[in-house]
């Protein structure tokens, strides 16, 4: 038996995604799929699948290899991420994750505004609504692609930071999907993403935010991160292991993050305001014109109402004292928790 020898290399690798217009039905035309920037790849978890070694008693010591049950029904299956986003692909990510679009635009520059407040439920999946998609992790080794059907985000961490993929906005957390029978998940399949879109380069650098405010100040902003947390879960199964739907916010829906500023007498207050009233606030960090609600191509906002913890201050940074300051975005009757902006000139016709 001879060798193959064939060398990959892990820049050969990539992960595409598109959006599905059927619970349970995949993706396959190849040219509609949109490919992410990914300055790196990470391995796919089959932890969520049922791996059960339950030894019989059978009357002897050791371990027999029928003891062994491993089945795909029941399961999920994820696909951890790391990408850089970019206006063609960030929206895709904010609504696999919050599950809740207030509006798209009818024209160009299709703004679009994903919410999470007081009238907040969940789409009622099998109706199709809401956004899952089809996720092909490409392999250069022919019929070894990764194919999830159905799949949507239940963590979505932004992070912000200069010294970090060039000060570029950078998505990360993970896919997952319900759909795991035959057909629906493939860990050995062929998709083609020939023709696919391209990420394309345009960035939310951290030296092009136009607005950085808390309680309508402004802020010197050092870096930041924003954790979302739709609490996404499998529900129900069908005859072939399928899920039936998947269930959100169960047991609330979170959003949280820390902010790194320059402590000067602009964020000073900000250890007093939380002993005093937690310091139920907004904070907003905007890119491209700042305007509210965005509307020009290349826009980007996070309009956040926030109670902070307790502001730790770092004596020693060499760009002087800065303050990191965490905070949890909470509904107050009238701000949103959190509302995201974009605006990418791309028609989704994506309805409420």
């Amino acid at each position: 038996m001879s060798i193959d020898g064939q060398v990959s290399s892990g820049t050969e690798f990539e992960l595409a995604i598109q959006e599905e217009s059927a619970l349970g039905t995949p993706e396959t035309t190849a040219a509609s799929f949109q490919r992410l920037h990914q300055p790196e790849n990470a391995e796919y978890d089959l932890s969520g699948l049922t791996d059960d070694d339950t030894p019989r008693m059978q009357g002897q010591r050791v371990p027999q290899n029928t003891d062994r049950f491993f089945t795909k029904a029941g399961g999920v299956v994820l696909q951890p991420f790391n990408a850089i986003a970019t206006k063609l692909t960030l929206d895709f990510f904010l609504y696999g994750n919050m599950q809740d679009i207030e509006s798209e635009g009818v024209s160009t520059p299709f703004a679009k505004i994903f919410t999470w407040n007081r009238d907040t439920t969940q789409p009622l999946f099998t109706d199709n609504t809401g956004k899952f998609f089809t996720v092909v992790g490409k392999n250069p080794l022919a019929s070894e692609d990764l194919i999830m059907t159905s799949a949507i985000i239940p963590t979505l961490n932004l992070s912000s930071d200069p010294g970090t993929n060039g000060g570029r906005l950078t998505m990360s957390g993970n896919i997952m999907s319900g759909f795991t029978s035959s057909g629906k998940f493939d860990e050995s399949g062929s998709q083609s993403i020939t023709g696919a879109t391209e990420p394309g380069t345009d960035f939310f650098h951290h030296c092009k935010m136009v607005t950085k405010q808390l309680g309508g100040v402004d802020l010197i902003v050092a870096s930041y991160n924003i954790a979302l947390n739709s609490k996404g879960v499998r529900q129900g199964c069908d005859v072939n292991g399928d899920a039936q739907t998947y269930a959100l916010g169960v047991g609330n829906y979170e959003a949280t993050g820390t902010i790194r500023c320059l402590y000067d007498n602009n964020t000073k207050g900000v250890i007093t305001n939380f002993m005093t009233s937690a310091f139920d606030t907004q904070l907003v960090l905007a890119y491209g014109s700042g305007n509210a609600p965005v509307d020009t191509d290349g826009d980007l906002m996070f309009q956040m109402n926030v109670g902070v913890a307790q502001p730790v201050r770092d004596f020693a940074a060499a760009e002087g004292t800065m303050i990191d300051i965490p905070f949890v975005c909470r509904d107050d009757g009238t701000n949103d928790m959190i509302e995201a902006q974009i605006a990418n000139a791309q028609d989704r016709a994506w309805t409420a």
